[in-house]
C-alpha cells in the first residue's frame, strides 16, 4: 500500500466496504436476501434487460475489448499529462482538506481517464489485477462529498459561479469513473452521483443561475453520462475470462443501473427546462419544446423507454420517472416517498436563505462578513461533523467563528427556538482549526467563548445531518 499506516488503509477499507454494503444490509433488514429481477414488474425488467442487450450487442460490434491486453489500449490517454487517474491517486494523500480538494479538482480538469491495467498476462491472478485498492473507492465517496458540501456553502454565501464551478468537477469526476472497466468502482459511482446529483437539485431551487451558468451545467452532466457504462463492465469481465457474471452479488444490477441513469438524465432534463424558462419567460408546455435548443432528443426514461414524466406548475416544474415500480408519479409537484422512484422538482421562487436540505441557512440580519479564512475553518469543521467525527441527533446546531491565535475557532451550539440568543445557547462542541485541520478542544470552550461573542457571524445548520453511514 505504498507504505502507508497500515491501521488508516484498514480504516479506510472498512469505509470503502460500508458505503457498498449497508445499503444491501438495510435492504435485507426486510427483503432477507438480494433483489432478483424477478422481484421487479416484468414490464420494467423487459425493457432494461432488453436495452442493456442491445447496448451489449453493440459493444462487440464495434470491437469492444476482449482482453486484458486490449484493454490497457481501449480509450489510451495519448500521455501522462491528460490521464486524470494518477492525479486522483495522488490527491487520496493529499492533506489537510483544502489540499485535497484542490488537487482533486485539478484531476477533474483533465480530458482523459484510464484506469492503469497491465497487459501480461496474469494466469491464475487475474482477479486480484482488478481489484481497485479498498481505500480508492473509500475516498471517491469522501471527493464526491466535499463537491457537493463545498458548492452548497458557496451557493449560500452568493458565490454562483464557484458553486457551478464545484459542481462541473463533480460530474467531470463522476465522468472519469464510469470508464473504468469495474462492477466495484460503480456500485461506488452510483453513491457519488446521487451526493452530487443532490447538490445540483439543492442549489438550482435556492439561488438564479444564468443561462451561461446553466450552459455550463448542463456540458457537464452530459459529460458524466455514460448508459454504455454496465454492458463494458460486462462485455470485458466476461469477454476476458475474468468473470462469466460479474454481478453475481447484484442479480438486479439492470434495473439499479436504469434507477441511477434516470436520475442524471432527470437532472439534465430540469437544468434545460430552466435554460427554456430564463430565455422564454416561462417553463416550455411540454419536453418536445426543449428539442433541439436546450436537448439533442427527448428524454426517455431509462426504465420504460417513455418520456419522462413532466409537470408544469404555479412557480415550480417537476420530473419524474416510474422507477423501479413502474408506477406514475402520485403528485409530481411533491416530493416522491416512494423508494428508487427518481424525481426533480424546482420551484422559480428562490430563496438563497433557506438551504435546507444541505444543511445551511444564512442569517436573516446583516452580520459582519466572515473572512476567507473564517468561511474555511467553517466548512471545515462541517466537514469533519459529515464524516463522522461528532455525532448530532436532531435538532437544529449553530456555528460560530473567529480569528484566535493564528487560526481560527469554530464553536458548535444548539439551537432552541425559545432561546435565540447564540451568546446564552449551550455549547456542545469547540474546534481550533489551522492549515485546514480541524481538533477539537472542548476544554477550552469556556476560555473560546468570550472572545467569540462580539464578533462573529452566526451560520446556522438546520438539521445538522447524522453521518453514521
Amino acid at each position: 500500500m505504498n507504505g502507508r499506516n497500515p491501521l488508516t488503509v484498514l480504516i479506510q477499507s472498512t469505509t470503502a466496504f460500508i458505503a457498498i454494503a449497508v445499503p444491501a444490509i438495510l435492504h435485507a433488514e426486510t427483503a432477507y436476501k438480494p433483489r432478483t429481477l424477478a422481484d421487479y414488474p416484468p414490464a420494467i425488467v423487459e425493457w432494461v434487460v432488453a436495452d442493456f442487450e442491445a447496448r451489449l450487442e453493440a459493444l462487440r460490434a464495434d470491437g469492444a475489448p476482449r482482453s486484458v491486453a486490449e484493454l490497457a489500449k481501449w480509450g489510451a490517454c495519448p500521455d501522462a499529462d491528460t490521464d486524470a487517474y494518477p492525479l486522483y491517486e495522488k490527491a487520496l494523500r493529499q492533506t489537510p482538506y483544502s489540499a485535497q480538494l484542490s488537487a482533486v479538482v485539478a484531476a477533474t480538469r483533465r480530458p482523459c481517464y484510464q484506469y492503469p491495467v497491465s497487459a501480461r498476462d496474469l494466469r491464475d491472478d487475474v482477479r486480484k489485477q482488478f481489484l481497485p485498492e479498498l481505500d480508492y473507492l473509500g475516498e471517491m465517496r469522501n471527493m464526491a462529498r466535499m463537491f457537493s458540501s463545498e458548492a452548497g456553502m458557496l451557493a449560500a454565501w452568493g458565490d454562483t459561479d464557484g458553486a457551478v464551478d464545484l459542481l462541473c468537477a463533480g460530474f467531470n469526476f463522476l465522468g472519469h469513473h464510469a470508464r473504468a472497466p469495474f462492477g466495484l468502482m460503480h456500485l461506488t459511482r452510483y453513491a457519488c452521483q446521487s451526493l452530487i446529483v443532490n447538490a445540483a437539485e439543492e442549489i438550482l431551487n435556492r439561488v438564479n443561475l444564468t443561462g451561461a451558468q446553466l450552459e455550463r451545467l448542463n456540458a457537464a452532466v452530459a459529460r458524466a453520462e455514460n448508459p454504455d457504462a454496465l454492458a463494458q463492465i460486462w462485455h470485458f469481465n466476461v469477454e476476458a475470462g475474468i468473470d462469466a457474471n460479474p454481478f453475481s452479488a447484484m442479480p438486479s444490477v439492470h434495473v439499479i443501473d436504469a434507477v441511477y441513469r434516470a436520475e442524471l438524465l432527470l437532472l439534465r432534463a430540469g437544468i434545460a427546462i430552466e435554460r427554456f424558462r430564463l430565455a422564454e419567460g416561462e417553463a416550455p408546455a411540454s419536453l418536445a419544446d426543449l428539442v433541439p435548443a436546450y436537448l439533442p432528443k427527448l428524454p426517455l426514461d431509462p426504465m420504460n423507454g417513455a418520456p419522462l414524466q413532466y409537470t408544469r406548475g404555479e412557480g415550480e416544474f417537476a420530473l419524474c420517472s416510474v422507477g423501479d415500480t413502474g408506477a406514475l408519479c402520485a403528485d409530481p409537484l411533491q416530493e416522491s416517498d416512494v423508494p428508487n422512484q427518481p424525481k426533480l422538482v424546482v420551484a422559480y421562487q428562490k430563496t438563497p436563505a433557506a438551504f435546507h436540505e444541505m444543511g445551511i441557512a444564512l442569517p436573516t440580519r446583516e452580520p459582519r462578513r466572515l473572512s476567507r479564512a473564517e468561511k474555511r475553518a467553517v466548512e471545515v469543521v462541517r466537514v469533519e461533523l459529515d464524516f463522522g467525527s461528532l455525532h448530532v441527533e436532531s435538532g437544529i446546531a449553530q456555528f460560530s467563528a473567529g480569528a484566535l491565535n493564528g487560526g481560527v475557532a469554530v464553536l458548535l451550539v444548539s439551537v432552541s427556538a425559545a432561546q435565540p440568543d447564540p451568546r446564552e445557547l449551550p455549547l456542545m462542541a469547540a474546534f481550533f482549526v489551522k492549515d485546514g485541520s480541524a481538533r477539537r478542544v472542548n476544554r477550552v470552550a469556556a476560555e473560546l467563548a468570550p472572545r467569540l461573542e462580539g464578533a462573529p457571524e452566526h451560520i446556522t445548520f438546520d438539521r445538522v445531518r447524522d453521518a453514521a453511514y
